[in-house]
């Protein structure tokens, strides 16, 4: 980066970078707006820090437990209107470390980095673009849900009433 900031500034340009961050950093806005996320931990076992940190104590919560081959399978690649859908494995690491970054020429890579001190999550992503939608409104995907789900495991801290409600469903 330095190298080829100092040979751009050496040619008179030295708002080239500033324009090019400014550039790079409106699109990681405007994309933060038009992306789902949908978000799964790959864990053998369930974890409580998880409860814990997105479904706070007294909260109600339930987490499908299935695999990674079978989310991949029962996700379409595209659907409606030629929207695509993208599933891939969280990588972590240090924001403030200079090689840490998203790769520009993806639209997708953005949405799967994460801060090193979430690494414990071993987290999957499934990433659509809604620059064709209405965010605010979300996105029915097609999902085969019998080939999808394993089990249904409701928060440790829901009422147990939650629990006799998802065994009639």
């Amino acid at each position: 980066y330095e190298t080829a900031r100092a040979e751009v500034i050496g040619r008179g340009d030295a708002k080239f970078f500033q324009t090019l961050r400014a550039n790079w950093k409106y699109h990681d806005d405007r994309a933060k707006t038009d992306m789902f996320i949908s978000c799964w931990q790959m864990q053998d076992h369930d974890m409580m820090s998880m409860w814990e940190r997105y479904c706070r104590p007294g909260g109600v919560g339930v987490a499908i437990q299935t695999t990674y081959t079978k989310l991949d399978e029962a996700m379409p690649v595209s659907f409606a209107n030629d929207r695509h859908v993208m599933l891939g494995m969280v990588t972590y690491g240090d924001y403030d470390a200079g090689e840490f970054r998203s790769d520009p020429s993806n639209k997708y890579s953005t949405f799967v980095l994460k801060k090193i001190g979430y690494s414990d999550e071993r987290e999957v992503r499934l990433v659509v673009d809604m620059f064709q939608g209405d965010p605010l409104k979300g996105v029915n995907i097609p999902v085969n849900m019998i080939g999808l789900v394993e089990r249904a495991v409701v928060s440790p801290y829901a009422n147990p009433g939650l629990a006799a409600g998802l065994e009639k469903f």
